[in-house]
């Protein structure tokens, strides 16, 4: 998320929260909250699809909330297809100290950041994995291309899922 807000009315309390991803906006609360929020935002500025939806997808991420215990599950079951391993051949990877080539580099670099992406969306341990492959750029050896496979295979092996339960009011 590039911005995170939280909207409060007279009282203090919570009314909306609003995520902002490039020109998406996200929000969360009251049906007639968001809905007031909503045409005062029209008011000022050119806006397109309003979604209300209890299940939607939002920058890759598959958003749905139970209707009866108001429970969030945020997912990106979808994204992982996206996260290919660096092809090496057998005989590449016997020069495991060999300087890697711009080609392998670049690809190196792109699982990195769809490492980085999956972690800020659902799964936090793989933006520690993004950075430690980045961590690697300045010598980087074929050798560090193979262990980059077997840390996306390990990374993978975990659900990128997030539950929420609805917190009772006190």
């Amino acid at each position: 998320l590039s911005h995170f807000f939280i909207l409060r009315d007279n009282s203090g309390r919570i009314s909306v929260l609003l995520a902002k991803v490039v020109d998406d906006l996200l929000l969360a609360g009251s049906i007639t909250t968001m809905n007031e929020f909503y045409k005062s935002l029209c008011a000022r500025l050119k806006v397109g699809r309003f979604i209300h939806d209890r299940s939607f997808t939002f920058n890759a991420l598959n958003i749905s909330q139970d209707s009866s215990s108001y429970s969030i599950t945020m997912d990106m079951l979808d994204y992982p297809a996206k996260c290919i391993p660096l092809q090496l051949s057998p005989t590449r990877r016997k020069e495991s100290d060999i300087p890697s080539t711009q080609e392998e580099r670049t690809v190196y670099q792109s699982l990195a950041g769809t490492l980085n992406f999956l972690g800020h969306g659902v799964l936090p341990l793989a933006c520690f994995v993004a950075s430690y492959l980045q961590q690697q750029l300045g010598d980087l050896r074929v050798h560090h291309l193979a262990h980059a496979n077997a840390l996306l295979k390990e990374t993978l092996q975990l659900q990128p899922k997030l539950y929420f339960q609805s917190v009772p009011e006190q």
